[in-house]
């Protein structure tokens, strides 16, 4: 009897071991279902929070070369007018030799018929520059400056020969008389002769020069510096020369890799085939560096269009360049007329805006992880 009695005993105490079990690992699986909802509550809000830093970062740039460009400031690029009508530069600037030695000789005016274009130059071509070749702020400035320190700053760089040898593709299209006016001659309208194949050359002498790119950058970067403080009280006013300065000094890396893209069907540079289209729309993706706020143009979808926004996009990934505003506006254009793969879209990143993402998300993870371990 007493044998039966603890048999019943312990199948009981079996019986609420097991019941014991079960109720643990269905609150156990509670408290994991919960957990589980948090989490998928949390990360919509983790992303949501992340998204919203990077558009902050992306409409609030670093540096106030966006600033500088807001609506107010207009740089005519491409509706300069010029009082000598459209004699291109031979008139102004005599030819002489080269800028590099070795290779066959490329002369300034090969005879290429007005409306096609010649191709580029050999590497090692020796290629007839004008002298002096066209420089940045070539008409007059004036005496419209703020400071004394700003008027002295762009006497002096304009004239060094530091600045003049590293020959700013960017800087000469949006400020230069002489190449206004060399371009506007190679246009099939214009028809001028020879005025395609003098601009080859010009463009060849932007791409090939006797300082090195290094030092052309680091030169570049000195005098962007030296612009922020000798014309800040004109940066801050939104000067006109002064801008165009800052952003020529910051661009002269995209310039050069802009001017000189060269379509590799054609072995001529895009440049100039936007300049002697009849669509003015691809000469227009030029100017979008400039960071001017212009209207979305729509490329011609050619081989060369697609190389330029592709070297746009390389930049537009710096939120401290103007470009980085101005090539989404064109990416969505060109991605709606060329297709999705034509233009892809640039991820608009800089060092300061990364940290302060980095921290962000760092500290919403923080605050939710205390949270999720209560459950």
């Amino acid at each position: 009897m007493s044998h039966a009695r603890n048999s019943t005993i312990a199948v009981l105490a079996g019986d609420k071991a097991a019941l014991a079990r079960a109720v643990a690992q269905v609150d156990s699986k509670k408290a994991q279902g919960r957990t589980f909802r948090l989490i998928a509550f949390a990360i919509p809000l983790l992303l949501v929070a992340i998204t919203l830093i990077a558009q902050r970062w992306r409409t609030s740039p670093a540096t106030a070369l966006h600033e500088a460009f807001s609506p107010g400031i207009v740089i005519d690029v491409w509706r300069r007018q010029e009082d000598g009508g459209l004699t291109g530069i031979s008139a102004s600037l005599s030819l002489s030799g080269s800028s590099t030695s070795g290779g066959p000789a490329a002369p300034a005016n090969t005879g290429t018929p007005v409306g096609q274009v010649p191709a580029a130059p050999l590497d090692d071509a020796v290629v007839a520059l004008p002298t002096p070749f066209p420089q940045p702020f070539d008409t007059t400035m004036g005496n419209n400056f703020t400071s004394t320190s700003c008027a002295t700053f762009f006497s002096a760089f304009t004239q060094s020969k530091g600045f003049r040898s590293c020959r700013s593709f960017g800087m000469l299209l949006a400020n230069s008389h002489a190449w206004f006016s060399a371009s506007r001659s190679a246009t099939p309208a214009a028809n001028v002769a020879g005025g395609m194949d003098t601009m080859n050359n010009l463009v060849w002498g932007t791409c090939h020069t006797n300082t090195a790119r290094g030092e052309c950058e680091s030169t570049m970067a000195g005098l962007e510096s030296q612009v922020r403080t000798e014309c800040r009280q004109e940066l801050t006013e939104r000067h006109a020369l002064a801008v165009a300065a800052l952003v020529g000094f910051s661009n002269w890396r995209l310039y050069r890799d802009l001017g000189c893209i060269i379509n590799q069907r054609t072995n001529t540079y895009c440049y100039l085939e936007a300049l002697n289209s009849n669509d003015a729309e691809d000469a227009y993706l030029y100017s979008l560096p400039l960071g001017l706020d212009i209207r979305a143009p729509k490329p011609t979808c050619s081989k060369c269009s697609q190389q330029v926004m592709a070297t746009l996009r390389d930049y537009a990934t710096n939120a401290t360049l103007p470009i980085a505003r101005t090539y989404p506006v064109v990416q969505n254009a060109t991605a709606q007329k060329c297709g999705q793969d034509y233009a892809l879209p640039a991820i608009v990143v800089n060092a300061a805006g990364a940290r302060a993402g980095v921290v962000s998300a760092l500290v919403l993870l923080v605050a939710f992880f205390p949270l999720i371990s209560l459950l």
